[in-house]
């Protein structure tokens, strides 16, 4: 008799805040029941990803999908604005956890559901913007208020994955003062509501990363949550194949391989520097082009602007970088990496040399190739 298929496994991001429960009154990572049996009756087992960092990126690595689930509003820095005085205060922590996971779910190829704050960040971390308060927006309708669901009739592109899990209308549940405003890179819209508010949006590509501005935990007739569960499962099997088949290419050897190169970068060149993998990133791009202006570094680097003037900020602050004027504009401004930012550079090469020689060993022509495919990617090979 064949084994039963385990059912997918899917990450919900939590929301970190005071809770009660018996005699308790504390702080707690939490999330709504909804979610979670939604995902239940889809045919997914559901897990917790707690809303701080860092998310490490083997947890995501063991996850088959990922819903960014809904909350707070996104910090306005993290999009180059100032907040509107309707705008609510910044959860920075939760904000900076779910752009890790986001970024590790994409980089790991898990596929993605992103509800109502969850598509606002998928938005901003692609560069977009967001409307702070569409009351202000002449013609807007109200979309949900003060804890009451309006129901929204939405329009689905019919070429869209969206549509071939939902159909070409929706009447979703809504609850949201705030929109995508400027469309981040590599995003298409594939959803609106009849006035003109984005309800939907998709990653391009082959992954499934999928993004609403609805809550479909919210209600029973909603087929998107069981929808992307079922996708999460196709895709897994989907990536099974291709790793029997060839397995030489993009396989789960490249996983571990990536995943154990980063690690011993954190845990030993990068921590010893107080850095992260981004902000190593940067350095490791200054090191190839000397100096470099912010737009370029940030597309570079695959971060938006305002991600990139926190991490410049704390990596002048150790003296690892350096603004200088471009040469033929006095108000451009550049990065340049500093003989400190080349140490670090030059100690986490030695840090990737160390491991590859000890994955070489155990591996043949065909494995060999793809750890120097690894090796190129993190610009430590020739």
């Amino acid at each position: 008799m064949p084994m039963k298929e385990a059912a997918p496994i899917i990450g919900i991001t939590a929301h970190r805040q005071i809770a009660r429960w018996g005699f308790w009154d504390r702080e707690a990572d939490i999330i709504t029941s909804e979610y979670v049996d939604s995902v239940l009756e889809g045919g997914g087992s559901p897990v917790l990803i707690p809303g701080r960092s860092p998310v490490a990126e083997q947890v995501i690595a063991k996850l088959d999908g990922l819903i960014l689930s809904g909350g707070p509003d996104v910090d306005p820095a993290r999009y180059g604005e100032a907040p509107h005085p309707r705008t609510e205060a910044a959860v920075r922590e939760r904000d900076e956890a779910e752009l890790q996971a986001l970024s590790a779910a994409v980089d790991l190829g898990v596929p993605v559901l992103a509800v109502c704050r969850g598509v606002q960040l998928l938005n901003v971390w692609r560069g977009g913007t967001l409307i702070q308060h569409l009351h202000d927006q002449e013609g807007y309708e109200r979309h949900g208020h003060g804890g009451v669901f309006d129901r929204t009739a939405i329009a689905v592109e019919s070429s869209s994955r969206l549509a071939a899990l939902v159909g070409q209308t929706v009447h979703g549940h809504c609850h949201h003062h705030q929109a995508v405003g400027s469309l981040g890179e590599g995003l298409d819209i594939v959803a609106r509501s009849a006035d003109g508010v984005v309800e939907g949006v998709e990653l391009q590509g082959e992954l499934p990363v999928i993004g609403v501005q609805w809550h479909p935990e919210e209600s029973d007739g909603d087929r998107l949550i069981a929808g992307f569960v079922r996708t999460t499962g196709s895709w897994r099997s989907r990536s099974s194949t291709a790793t029997a088949t060839n397995p030489g290419g993009t396989t789960e050897l490249l996983l571990r391989a990536s995943l154990d190169l980063r690690r011993e970068l954190e845990r030993e060149a990068l921590a010893d520097a107080g850095l992260h993998w981004t902000a190593w990133r940067i350095l490791q791009l200054l090191s190839e082009a000397d100096a470099m202006e912010s737009h370029d570094l940030a597309r570079l680097a695959g971060i938006t602007k305002p991600t990139l003037t926190g991490l410049q900020s704390t990596l002048a602050r150790r003296g690892f970088v350096e603004r200088e004027s471009a040469p033929n504009d006095a108000r451009r401004a550049r990065l340049r990496i500093t003989s400190a930012g080349r140490e670090v550079v030059q100690a986490t090469q030695r840090s990737v040399t160390r491991v590859a020689n000890g994955w070489l060993g155990a591996l043949n022509q065909e494995e060999r190739r793809c750890l120097t495919e690894i090796l190129r990617a993190v610009g430590q090979a020739s």
